[in-house]
């Protein structure tokens, strides 16, 4: 695997950043990392930066009795499921 193998699948800058950071500088040449943890920051990466989508296919139609018709109720969604809750651009309105 090559940097620029990895940049041709995809992989960001950024990505490949955090996995060199994470897995350090060692002095022994025999030292083996799993692919699983360059993995781990692509993961990382993708719930930061990728979009995601949610669609029900058959709702259901709910009347809400106690509420006026005039009223709006804005609610944040969060992005992806361990978005930071001190970061305003992990979160979007509905």
């Amino acid at each position: 695997m090559t940097l620029a193998g990895l940049r041709r699948r995809g992989v960001t800058s950024t990505t490949i950043n955090d996995f060199v950071r994470g897995i350090g500088i060692t002095r022994s040449d025999g030292s083996i990392i799993r692919l699983e943890r360059l993995e781990y920051h692509v993961r990382e990466e993708l719930n930061k930066t990728a979009s995601r989508a949610m669609v029900v296919l058959h709702p259901l139609k709910i009347v809400i009795t106690n509420l006026e018709p005039s009223s709006i109720i804005d609610l944040d969604a969060k992005k992806w499921p361990d978005a930071p809750v001190d970061d305003a651009s992990s979160y979007y309105k509905l």
